[in-house]
Protein backbone atom coordinates (compact mmCIF):
# COMPACT_ATOMS: atom_id res chain seq x y z
CA UNK A 1 0.00 0.00 0.00
CA UNK A 2 1.15 3.60 -0.42
CA UNK A 3 -0.35 7.22 0.51
CA UNK A 4 -0.67 10.23 -1.69
CA UNK A 5 -0.82 13.33 0.64
CA UNK A 6 -0.88 17.19 -0.68
CA UNK A 7 -0.44 20.15 1.13
CA UNK A 8 -1.44 24.12 -0.42
CA UNK A 9 0.34 27.10 0.12
CA UNK A 10 -1.94 29.96 -1.35
CA UNK A 11 -1.92 33.49 0.23
CA UNK A 12 -5.66 33.05 1.19
CA UNK A 13 -6.45 30.87 4.27
CA UNK A 14 -9.45 29.37 3.33
CA UNK A 15 -7.32 27.50 0.57
CA UNK A 16 -4.53 26.44 2.54
CA UNK A 17 -3.77 23.36 4.37
CA UNK A 18 -0.79 21.28 5.64
CA UNK A 19 0.29 17.61 4.27
CA UNK A 20 -2.63 15.44 4.37
CA UNK A 21 -5.62 13.48 2.51
CA UNK A 22 -7.61 15.49 0.00
CA UNK A 23 -11.33 15.32 1.13
CA UNK A 24 -14.02 16.40 -1.65
CA UNK A 25 -14.55 19.80 0.59
CA UNK A 26 -10.63 21.10 0.50
CA UNK A 27 -10.60 23.88 -2.65
CA UNK A 28 -7.49 24.78 -4.59
CA UNK A 29 -9.46 27.87 -6.00
CA UNK A 30 -12.19 30.43 -4.22
CA UNK A 31 -12.57 33.36 -6.18
CA UNK A 32 -16.08 35.53 -5.17
CA UNK A 33 -14.94 38.82 -6.84
CA UNK A 34 -12.69 38.88 -9.60
CA UNK A 35 -11.27 42.34 -11.00
CA UNK A 36 -9.21 42.87 -14.08
CA UNK A 37 -5.78 42.31 -13.58
CA UNK A 38 -6.24 40.26 -10.51
CA UNK A 39 -3.52 37.48 -10.19
CA UNK A 40 -2.04 34.65 -7.52
CA UNK A 41 0.48 32.07 -7.24
CA UNK A 42 -0.11 29.31 -5.18
CA UNK A 43 1.97 25.54 -4.55
CA UNK A 44 0.86 22.05 -4.64
CA UNK A 45 3.00 19.70 -2.70
CA UNK A 46 3.05 16.29 -3.61
CA UNK A 47 4.00 13.60 -0.87
CA UNK A 48 4.27 10.03 -1.29
CA UNK A 49 4.59 7.46 1.48
CA UNK A 50 7.01 4.76 1.39
CA UNK A 51 6.48 2.77 -2.04
CA UNK A 52 7.23 4.54 -5.52
CA UNK A 53 3.82 5.56 -7.66
CA UNK A 54 2.61 6.82 -10.97
CA UNK A 55 0.69 9.47 -10.86
CA UNK A 56 -1.98 12.15 -12.76
CA UNK A 57 -3.52 15.16 -11.87
CA UNK A 58 -6.93 15.58 -13.56
CA UNK A 59 -9.02 17.92 -14.05
CA UNK A 60 -12.85 19.04 -14.92
CA UNK A 61 -14.31 21.60 -15.94
CA UNK A 62 -17.92 21.83 -14.52
CA UNK A 63 -19.49 25.15 -14.84
CA UNK A 64 -18.45 28.04 -17.02
CA UNK A 65 -21.94 30.38 -16.83
CA UNK A 66 -22.90 33.56 -17.51
CA UNK A 67 -24.99 33.21 -14.38
CA UNK A 68 -27.19 36.30 -14.75
CA UNK A 69 -27.14 39.18 -16.71
CA UNK A 70 -26.57 42.67 -15.64
CA UNK A 71 -27.07 45.88 -17.51
CA UNK A 72 -23.42 46.63 -17.90
CA UNK A 73 -22.89 42.75 -18.87
CA UNK A 74 -25.36 42.68 -21.52
CA UNK A 75 -23.86 46.10 -23.36
CA UNK A 76 -20.48 43.89 -24.13
CA UNK A 77 -22.20 40.40 -23.92
CA UNK A 78 -26.09 41.18 -25.71
CA UNK A 79 -25.92 37.13 -26.10
CA UNK A 80 -26.34 37.00 -22.55
CA UNK A 81 -29.74 34.45 -21.87
CA UNK A 82 -30.46 33.93 -18.24
CA UNK A 83 -31.75 32.44 -16.52
CA UNK A 84 -31.17 28.63 -18.89
CA UNK A 85 -29.93 25.24 -19.02
CA UNK A 86 -26.57 26.02 -20.63
CA UNK A 87 -23.90 25.95 -17.78
CA UNK A 88 -20.94 26.74 -20.12
CA UNK A 89 -21.97 29.57 -22.43
CA UNK A 90 -19.86 32.13 -20.30
CA UNK A 91 -17.08 34.30 -20.90
CA UNK A 92 -15.09 33.84 -17.91
CA UNK A 93 -13.36 30.63 -18.82
CA UNK A 94 -11.82 32.29 -21.56
CA UNK A 95 -10.37 35.01 -20.10
CA UNK A 96 -9.18 33.44 -16.59
CA UNK A 97 -5.90 32.39 -17.34
CA UNK A 98 -3.52 29.70 -15.67
CA UNK A 99 -0.22 28.31 -15.59
CA UNK A 100 1.31 25.18 -14.05
CA UNK A 101 4.90 24.47 -13.75
CA UNK A 102 7.39 22.33 -11.72
CA UNK A 103 8.45 23.97 -8.84
CA UNK A 104 11.30 23.95 -6.45
CA UNK A 105 9.51 24.92 -3.30
CA UNK A 106 9.46 28.26 -3.28
CA UNK A 107 6.24 29.40 -5.48
CA UNK A 108 8.54 31.12 -7.78
CA UNK A 109 8.16 30.37 -11.86
CA UNK A 110 12.30 30.51 -12.64
CA UNK A 111 14.66 29.82 -15.92
CA UNK A 112 14.87 26.33 -14.81
CA UNK A 113 11.53 25.24 -14.23
CA UNK A 114 9.39 23.57 -17.02
CA UNK A 115 5.78 24.94 -18.10
CA UNK A 116 3.77 22.10 -17.54
CA UNK A 117 0.28 24.14 -18.98
CA UNK A 118 -0.73 27.43 -19.91
CA UNK A 119 -3.84 28.89 -21.18
CA UNK A 120 -7.10 30.30 -20.49
CA UNK A 121 -9.15 28.34 -17.79
CA UNK A 122 -11.27 26.84 -20.11
CA UNK A 123 -8.53 24.42 -21.59
CA UNK A 124 -6.10 24.18 -18.63
CA UNK A 125 -9.30 23.49 -15.82
CA UNK A 126 -10.73 20.60 -18.09
CA UNK A 127 -7.30 18.71 -19.56
CA UNK A 128 -5.20 15.45 -17.33
CA UNK A 129 -1.98 16.62 -16.33
CA UNK A 130 1.08 13.37 -15.89
CA UNK A 131 2.50 13.94 -12.93
CA UNK A 132 4.99 10.83 -13.64
CA UNK A 133 4.41 7.81 -15.83
CA UNK A 134 6.02 5.52 -17.59
CA UNK A 135 7.04 8.21 -21.09
CA UNK A 136 6.94 11.56 -19.03
CA UNK A 137 8.03 13.26 -15.58
CA UNK A 138 6.55 16.88 -14.76
CA UNK A 139 7.81 16.71 -11.25
CA UNK A 140 11.24 17.40 -11.64
CA UNK A 141 12.57 13.71 -12.29
CA UNK A 142 13.70 12.08 -15.78
CA UNK A 143 11.10 11.32 -18.11
CA UNK A 144 10.10 7.32 -17.11
CA UNK A 145 10.89 7.80 -13.54
CA UNK A 146 7.88 7.23 -11.00
CA UNK A 147 7.46 9.51 -7.68
CA UNK A 148 9.92 8.30 -5.32
CA UNK A 149 8.39 7.06 -1.98
CA UNK A 150 9.20 9.65 1.07
CA UNK A 151 9.91 12.35 -1.16
CA UNK A 152 7.99 15.68 -1.96
CA UNK A 153 7.51 17.88 -5.05
CA UNK A 154 6.04 20.58 -6.00
CA UNK A 155 3.75 21.94 -8.93
CA UNK A 156 3.86 25.57 -8.99
CA UNK A 157 0.68 27.43 -10.17
CA UNK A 158 -0.28 30.88 -11.15
CA UNK A 159 -4.09 32.84 -11.75
CA UNK A 160 -4.13 36.20 -13.79
CA UNK A 161 -8.11 37.56 -14.68
CA UNK A 162 -6.55 39.11 -18.15
CA UNK A 163 -3.05 38.46 -20.19
CA UNK A 164 -0.91 35.83 -18.41
CA UNK A 165 2.50 36.12 -19.63
CA UNK A 166 5.35 34.23 -17.77
CA UNK A 167 8.79 35.76 -17.08
CA UNK A 168 10.61 33.77 -15.32
CA UNK A 169 13.29 35.15 -12.53
CA UNK A 170 17.02 33.43 -12.56
CA UNK A 171 16.95 30.20 -10.68
CA UNK A 172 16.89 29.76 -6.90
CA UNK A 173 17.28 33.31 -6.05
CA UNK A 174 15.64 33.41 -3.36
CA UNK A 175 13.30 36.16 -4.77
CA UNK A 176 10.10 36.38 -2.19
CA UNK A 177 6.78 35.68 -4.30
CA UNK A 178 5.31 39.16 -3.24
CA UNK A 179 8.39 40.97 -5.16
CA UNK A 180 8.13 38.91 -8.16
CA UNK A 181 6.78 35.39 -9.24
CA UNK A 182 7.79 35.38 -12.52
CA UNK A 183 4.34 35.96 -14.19
CA UNK A 184 2.73 39.22 -15.52
CA UNK A 185 -0.33 39.89 -15.59
CA UNK A 186 -2.32 42.87 -17.54
CA UNK A 187 -6.31 43.17 -17.26
CA UNK A 188 -6.57 46.11 -19.80
CA UNK A 189 -8.06 44.25 -22.86
CA UNK A 190 -11.28 42.81 -20.40
CA UNK A 191 -14.68 44.66 -20.54
CA UNK A 192 -17.86 43.63 -18.45
CA UNK A 193 -18.94 40.41 -20.86
CA UNK A 194 -17.75 38.14 -17.68
CA UNK A 195 -19.42 40.52 -14.91
CA UNK A 196 -21.72 37.74 -13.14
CA UNK A 197 -20.24 34.36 -14.54
CA UNK A 198 -19.23 31.65 -12.85
CA UNK A 199 -16.61 28.85 -13.27
CA UNK A 200 -16.14 25.64 -11.56
CA UNK A 201 -13.81 22.91 -11.89
CA UNK A 202 -12.66 19.50 -10.10
CA UNK A 203 -9.72 18.77 -9.37
CA UNK A 204 -8.70 15.33 -8.33
CA UNK A 205 -5.54 12.84 -8.85
CA UNK A 206 -4.98 9.16 -9.10
CA UNK A 207 -1.76 7.03 -8.86
CA UNK A 208 -0.38 3.40 -8.99
CA UNK A 209 1.84 1.92 -7.61
CA UNK A 210 5.41 1.97 -9.78
CA UNK A 211 5.92 -1.98 -9.55
CA UNK A 212 2.86 -3.18 -9.60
Amino acid sequence: FFFLQFSHHPRSPTTTWTLKDLTSSDLFFNFNDLKPGDEGEDTISIHVDDNDAWACMDMTLTKNDDNTCTEPELIDDPSCNEPDGDLLDGELGGLLNFIFWTDDGDNVLEVDEPIIASGPASTVLDSNIVLADSNTNNVGGLDGDPLVGGQTYNIGKAWCFGTLTPDPVPGNGGVSPIEDSGILCNGLSLNNASQTDQLMADISFNAVQHRN
